[in-house]
């Protein structure tokens, strides 16, 4: 389903690159994005498969093309180290697009840092389509060497000034990620909001197109049952309903009940005196 969104939108996706502390392009070369973010070339993993498959299309909901063509995925568990070297408020981005499956439900994995979730059953496709930009945002505070999510300590999730993020295989295909960002600072420092706006946006177009679905095949449905009607034989029937419907109101009529009363005393009449008849010839 092609979902179409403003030109401005795909412009306010930038973030301010004197906050961005890290960015890997994972599965890609080293690139300078639109907003001016230096994305090193993919480093910092564990294991997996580069690829540039997606580069066959345009990304939709964004102007960092390039970053959303390159990923790198594995048939297993992978991770990511991403370094901290300050103390402070963090947002961490991870990117992602799904360019291979074509519906939703055929990719969906996991993701965490150290032994704490930061998302899960993720399905790229059923956020935004195929070929479209998605991004995860999650908040994090490092302090005295610990790193915490709402306030609660990730254990295992930083050694050595380093974070460990783990993409976990799900229940469905292979982990992916397409690049990873660091931003100094806090949610309203990033793009979230402006997402969170398309996500609305492809929610409401999606609701509008299944009810439009649904009308249709409500429609032709109807039609199906109009074109299986023998319409000469229910007329037919109607016709033959109707006179009933004649008949009875003309008998259940005044003068109808009059003419009937007549008629049973005359049959009766009739009954009493051929009675008398048969007596007289049994005599």
């Amino acid at each position: 389903m092609a979902l179409l969104f403003p030109l401005l939108f795909s412009l306010v996706l930038s973030l301010d690159p004197k906050l961005v502390k890290y960015a890997v392009n994972c599965g890609g070369d080293s690139i300078v994005a639109p907003d001016g973010v230096t994305y090193i070339q993919d480093n910092g993993f564990s294991s997996g498969t580069a690829s540039d498959y997606g580069k066959q299309f345009p990304i939709r909901l964004t102007r960092d093309t390039e970053i959303y063509q390159t990923e790198r995925y594995d048939e297993q568990d992978f991770t990511y180290t991403v370094p901290i070297k300050e103390e402070g408020n963090y947002v961490l981005i991870l990117r992602f697009s799904e360019v291979y499956f074509s519906y939703p439900d055929a990719k969906i994995f996991h993701v965490r840092i150290g032994d704490t979730y930061i998302v899960k059953q993720l399905d790229i496709f059923s956020k935004v389509g195929k070929a479209a930009a998605y991004d995860e945002f999650i908040e994090f505070t490092y302090e005295a060497g610990k790193l915490k999510i709402k306030e609660k300590v990730v254990q295992g999730g930083i050694s050595n000034g380093k974070m460990t993020i783990t993409f976990e295989k799900g229940p469905k295909d292979n982990p992916k990620i397409n690049a990873i960002v660091l931003v100094k600072g806090g949610l309203e420092d990033t793009h979230q909001f402006e997402q969170n706006q398309a996500l609305a946006r492809i929610q409401k177009e999606r609701i509008a197109a299944q009810q439009q679905a649904r009308e249709k095949v409500n429609k032709e449905e109807r039609k199906e049952v109009l074109d299986d009607t023998d319409f000469e034989s229910y007329e037919q029937e109607i016709h033959t309903i109707e006179e009933s419907d004649s008949l009875l109101s003309v008998i259940m009529s005044g003068p109808g009940l009059v003419i009937i009363g007549i008629i049973g005393i005359l049959a009766g009449g009739a009954i009493i005196s051929s009675g008398k008849g048969d007596k007289k010839k049994e005599n």
